[in-house]
């Protein structure tokens, strides 16, 4: 999703918004991705960046809202990340004569 709202056009040449094409790998891209949505989050950005229409900066009240009721539950989005090696970790370590359907439910 972060790919679908570059135009090619206006950010060529931009190492942050390369559009997935060669030499670029998978790890690179959603490293990229991952950096890019945490970025738009922190509360240095919001509040030298975020801004209205009207080119306001977002009230500091704001942001310090969405970070304080956001925050602790970042905990959760890690979680959900690391559930998916510690599966494949546990479906390598099956042995060949266990590796079926059932087990790897």
């Amino acid at each position: 999703a972060h790919f679908a709202n570059v135009d090619p056009c206006d950010s060529c040449g931009s190492p942050l918004f390369s559009q997935e094409r060669a030499p670029q790998s998978v790890a690179y891209a959603e490293n990229q991705s991952m950096f890019l949505d945490k970025l738009i989050g922190e509360g240095d950005w919001l509040a030298k960046y975020a801004k209205d229409k009207a080119g306001n900066v977002l009230p500091w009240k704001l942001a310090e809202e969405a970070i304080r009721t956001t925050h602790p539950y970042a905990v959760f989005t890690i979680r959900t990340m690391l559930q998916i090696p510690y599966f494949e970790k546990a479906l390598y370590e099956l042995p060949d004569d266990q590796l079926d359907d059932a087990e790897a439910i």
